[in-house]
């Protein structure tokens, strides 16, 4: 990154570079033994099995992107404007691992431009617009989704009001997208051909609505407060939903578009009640949301509720429980809808140590987190159930003071009794493939910058 920063606002320039190749479950077993097999054929061994080298099916993804961003100070008036250019290359070996069957090169052009004015200390006033233009072309040898080009544009408006106890905000929004498919016809050996057997057929369409939402948030008392949201939601079928036609290795599934989907919309209302003093910590929130047209079922509704409680019995120690739950419906059919998370609880326990302001260490503590997840058998017709499993975390760190910076240290251990159990939201689990097991990551982070004996930053 570079850029230049003035009284007059600040300009940068970023560029970043993304390459990985990242590794794939196929999944195929085995007929007598049920064990894994590679591309080949063979048994996987052990050895490979835990081996960190990659075997086929595996992708190779290259991304770079290139971005100015500018923001300009005119008084109380504030425009932002940001421009961005990203190409993708995106390899998919899956038959050998030296010829890509799937190859995607993907050219994204984004801008944005946002006007912000404080109209008054407490009324702020923000428009803008923002765009995108993509186009996508095959280069492989196998095809999952046909060449595209889509241009995506909106506007929108928004408006903040807050007073002593009270805030209120409103914002509509306009969004237009339009999406062309190419044709692909394959000759008799599978090349493409001006003619023959058609594998996606040219379509265009075009899609747009309007949104908005408004909310509010209003503090009772120092302890109490309320938060309220009533918002209207649009989303644009993507190019996979509108035509694909091919096996997706990643999903272990062959996939079929349809280029008549209409978009979603939904309607969401969700609130907060919370409570806190020095002691205890105690909140509830959820949210309804009504979606018509939704990609795989029509006219749904989906509600998810979440209690946590945090307690404070004494200043080194913290309490921290959480129960989240989620259900979802497709009211066509009567039938639950697919990933569903399952009900979850979380319960945490944290010492905080007291130390001396001359001390090398500063509020060092530990902790230990136990995640339970219960059995889902509430599935669509696809899906499978999955059991109930419960995982031991642990955690331990602090401030470090070298000289007159505060550098920071941690142990974290996730799954520590390295627990075998499956996610219900894992499509790995259809294979018999288990989450991760146990892992510990060891952190230091050093600040660029300079602090006093208390830890407070020139």
């Amino acid at each position: 990154m570079a850029g230049v920063i003035k009284k007059w606002g600040y300009s940068h320039l970023h560029f970043s570079s993304f390459n990985a190749k990242i590794g794939m479950v196929d999944g195929t077993r085995d007929s007598a033994t049920n064990q894994f097999i590679d591309y080949q054929g063979n048994i996987v061994s052990e050895e490979m099995a835990k081996s960190r080298s990659l075997n086929v099916p595996f992708q190779e993804v290259s991304h770079n992107k290139i971005s100015s961003v500018t923001n300009l100070l005119i008084r109380d008036n504030q425009i932002s404007i940001s421009l961005g250019y990203q190409w993708n290359h995106r390899k998919e070996f899956g038959e050998t691992p030296d010829t890509p069957g799937l190859f995607f090169h993907l050219d994204t052009w984004t801008y944005d431009l946002r006007y912000t004015r404080l109209v008054a200390k407490s009324l702020e006033l923000v428009g803008g617009v923002s765009g995108m233009t993509q186009i996508n072309r095959n280069h492989g040898t196998e095809y999952l989704i046909p060449d595209y080009d889509l241009q995506d544009f909106g506007g929108f408006v928004y408006a903040k009001k807050t007073w002593e106890r009270f805030t209120l905000n409103l914002g509509v929004r306009y969004d237009y997208r339009s999406v062309k498919g190419y044709p692909l016809y394959l000759d008799t050996l599978g090349y493409p051909a001006p003619s023959g057997d058609t594998l996606f057929q040219a379509f265009s369409r075009d899609f747009s609505a309007f949104t908005g939402s408004t909310g509010m948030t209003f503090r009772l008392n120092k302890s109490i407060n309320f938060k309220f949201n009533v918002g209207r939601g649009f989303r644009a079928p993507n190019i996979s939903e509108l035509s694909a036609n091919g096996l997706h290795e990643g999903t272990f599934r062959y996939e079929i578009g349809n280029p008549e989907l209409n978009p979603e919309t939904s309607l969401q209302i969700d609130g907060e009640i919370a409570w806190d003093n020095k002691f205890l910590n105690m909140a509830f929130n959820g949210f309804y949301n009504m979606i018509n047209n939704f990609i795989y079922y029509r006219n749904i509704d989906d509600e998810k509720k979440e209690v946590n409680g945090v307690w404070y019995p004494v200043d080194a120690l913290h309490f921290d429980n959480n129960i989240d739950y989620v259900w979802g419906d497709n009211l066509s059919s009567g039938v639950p809808l697919p990933f569903i998370p399952a009900l979850h609880l979380t319960d945490q326990v944290k010492w905080t140590f007291k130390t001396k302001k001359t001390s090398a260490m500063k509020n060092p503590y530990i902790q230990l987190e136990l995640e339970t997840h219960f059995y889902q058998g509430r599935i669509d017709v696809f899906e499978t159930a999955t059991p109930g499993y419960v995982l031991l975390n642990c955690s331990l760190g602090s401030k470090l003071r070298v000289q007159k910076q505060l550098w920071t240290w941690y142990v974290s251990g996730i799954n520590l009794l390295d627990t075998k159990y499956y996610d219900h939201l894992s499509r790995l689990n259809e294979v018999g493939v288990y989450n991760l097991g146990r892992r510990i990551t060891f952190g230091l982070v050093i600040p660029f910058g300079v602090y006093n004996r208390d830890g407070d930053e020139y």
